[in-house]
């Protein structure tokens, strides 16, 4: 490799231990029934066995069902076929890493809004300094990535997500990107902030997203699987989920998160319909702070937006290229959850004509995040993976983060004039007048007058995901 590149390689703070494989679901496993008895700190006795064990495969593994505290012992044919399912699993994301990754210096790096470029100056101390601000930048975003050994999944005996949650980890890592831009800004960098509250704020994020079902962890991968299956009537821990089903999981989250801490109760998510975000939508739930609000100071309400798209039929419209790459310029981009076909990714940037992504298919242990100075390393990545735009999967789901409704409105006007020039008339998505249910309403009215007034004909599914363009 040249000194015109950007060596990237994988973090010693971001690897995970590989020695010992976790409990899944199988009808022959053994599960023992206890008492949960506590100690004076809260938690029970088996929970600090639980954690406080690194040769956790020869012990047990913890759930709750119907109220009751259960122990689950895998087989030892369970444990030998989650060993090698994990440890393949990281040899194949240590294989992406050193096979492509290496980001040129002789042009732009766009990530999130930023931009990183060295222009025609030749200097080491140059390229050296961007380097530096590139990966302090990458390295500050947060990772969620696959664990094991975490406490068995409501209604399953499933203790790891592996092979199958990446696409709820990609949603994980879209939406914290909204809350650390929501309470610590774009300008925050991991590891250079002496900042007391600030650091407070970043560890507070990071138990939102904890691997268990505690009332705390409010966007946690056992709290997003309940809801898919509460929403999605056939659902099960271990399905896959796309982009717009995951859209509309994470909303879910946030509402039952923003009526249980006060924190989140100044900013709202929302998910557009049909590629159409609704003003009178947006405009409502960025109105509404005093709903929920106890403070009587003006402050403005914060919007998170996700649009899902499908971008094509079975491969990238290449039409829609370089208006998925001016998105990622602009300042209100929190990222695009997206990948390859059934391998989710998240999208933070590009260069050239690859996307930078920050990739969840590394398996890693459990964190018990509600220890007081819990290790924060493996939940930051400091090694982007790359892939070419043209083979990303036309299904995705673009996010943004806006502080305001002035913030809103700019994006409205930048976004529509980007479209205008690259998508030809037709653009990714769209901002109607009105509220989504009107439109809806009218839909139901037209039908039923052609139902009425018409021979039949066969009917699209309503239940479709997405419009494609």
């Amino acid at each position: 490799m040249t000194s015109d590149h950007f060596a990237m390689v994988l973090p010693k703070e971001g690897a995970s231990s590989q020695h010992e494989p976790t409990a899944s679901s199988s009808s022959t496993s053994s599960v023992i029934r206890t008492r949960s008895v506590r100690s004076k700190s809260g938690k029970s006795h088996a929970a600090a066995k639980f954690f406080g064990s690194k040769k956790l495969v020869s012990g047990p593994a913890i759930g709750i069902s119907n109220g009751e505290n259960f122990i689950f012992k895998p087989t030892k044919s369970e444990r030998a076929r989650i060993y090698v399912k994990n440890q393949w699993n990281n040899v194949m994301y240590g294989f992406h890493l050193s096979s492509k990754v290496s980001v040129s210096s002789s042009s732009p790096i766009w990530m999130l809004g930023r931009c990183y470029t060295m222009g025609n100056s030749k200097r080491d101390d140059m390229r050296s300094d961007v380097n530096r601000e590139f990966a302090a930048d990458f390295r500050t975003r947060l990772w969620f990535t696959y664990r094991r050994h975490f406490p068995v999944i409501s209604g399953s005996q499933l203790t790891t997500d592996c092979g199958w949650g990446c696409c709820l980890r990609s949603g994980q890592i879209l939406l914290a990107e909204g809350l650390v831009r929501h309470f610590l800004g774009r300008n925050w960098r991991w590891e250079e902030t002496d900042d007391r509250e600030q650091e407070v704020f970043h560890r507070q994020i990071i138990r939102w997203f904890g691997d268990f079902d505690r009332p705390d962890n409010l966007f946690g991968i056992h709290r997003l699987v309940n809801i898919g299956i509460d929403q999605q009537h056939g659902r099960k821990a271990g399905d896959w989920y796309g982009p717009a089903s995951l859209a509309l999981i994470l909303q879910r989250a946030m509402s039952m998160a923003r009526s249980a801490n006060p924190l989140l109760q100044d900013i709202q998510l929302y998910v557009s319909k049909d590629c159409s975000i609704f003003k009178g939508d947006v405009l409502e739930l960025l109105a509404d702070r005093l709903l929920y609000s106890t403070s009587t100071a003006a402050e403005p309400r914060a919007l998170i937006i996700i649009v899902p798209v499908r971008l094509g039929s079975s491969r990238m419209n290449p039409l829609y290229i370089p208006c998925i790459k001016e998105l990622l310029t602009m300042e209100y981009s929190i990222g695009i959850t997206g990948g390859r076909p059934a391998h989710s990714l998240h999208f933070v940037g590009w260069q050239d004509n690859s996307l930078i992504s920050v990739d969840p298919h590394l398996s890693q242990q459990a964190v018990d995040v509600d220890t007081r100075s819990f290790p924060l390393s493996s939940f930051h990545c400091s090694t982007p993976h790359t892939l070419p735009v043209k083979k990303m999967d036309p299904s995705c789901a673009l996010g943004f983060y806006f502080a305001n409704i002035r913030d809103f409105y700019k994006f409205e006007q930048i976004s529509s004039e980007v479209q205008n020039l690259h998508c030809k008339g037709f653009p990714v998505f769209t901002f109607a007048e009105g509220h989504c249910r009107d439109y809806e309403h009218n839909l139901e009215e037209r039908a039923e007058w052609i139902e009425n007034n018409s021979n039949p004909l066969t009917s699209s599914n309503a239940g479709s995901d997405y419009v494609i363009l």
